[in-house]
């Protein structure tokens, strides 16, 4: 349970630090 539980956690997390370089990029 735990296990899949970070497996979600750290795709989130990717997936947040992707759009956030995407946005980061676009604006400068």
């Amino acid at each position: 349970m735990s296990e899949l539980l970070d497996k979600i956690l750290s795709r989130n997390n990717m997936l947040e630090a992707y759009h956030q370089v995407k946005r980061n990029k676009g604006s400068s």
